[in-house]
């Protein structure tokens, strides 16, 4: 019975161990007026996409982010079907280009810890990363603080505390 318990303790501190000194995920974070919306393991050189529907011109734009080594977030592109009010016309066209009739804005912009934006429920804001797509927007009539941001947390933590999706 006492080697039972010491070993059964053993196997405990064992377990709490092995969880402090576990390795560490880069995870990418969407957080929505301080519920966490969404989780996803996240990788250098991975990339997604924000979306939303342009306020006065009632048009879908997207922008493209690349996740840096050091878990920061880069831009890399915005994509619209046409310009108008706050949509930058194509010019020079070195940094543009039309595929399928949708214009892509190729930035050249610092990388961030944090993206932070407002999202408005006529918006409909949507994160898309790979086969992973969660509306962002909040309920009618009210505005939400929206940040996505990259993070190192234990393995462990990823698969027991994952948020629900969509």
């Amino acid at each position: 019975m006492r080697v039972r318990r010491w070993c059964l303790g053993l196997l405990a501190g064992a377990t709490v161990l092995y969880l402090a000194l576990s390795p560490r995920i880069m995870v990418l974070e969407i957080d929505c007026e301080g519920n966490l919306a969404a989780r996803a393991r996240a990788s250098a050189g991975g990339t997604f996409q924000v979306s939303f529907l342009h306020s006065v011109e009632g048009i879908e734009v997207a922008g493209t982010f690349r996740i840096e080594t050091d878990g920061s977030i880069r831009p890399l592109e915005t994509s619209y079907p046409s310009f108008g009010a706050g949509l930058e016309a194509i010019s020079p066209w070195e940094n543009h280009s039309i595929t399928e009739g949708t214009m892509i804005l190729r930035v050249e912009a610092e990388a961030m810890e944090e993206i932070l934006f407002r999202s408005q429920h006529f918006t409909k804001h949507r994160f898309t990363m790979g086969s992973m797509s969660v509306p962002l927007g909040p309920q009618e009539g009210t505005l939400a603080l929206v940040s996505v941001r990259t993070r190192r947390i234990p393995w462990h933590e990823f698969l027991l505390d994952r948020p629900r999706q969509g």
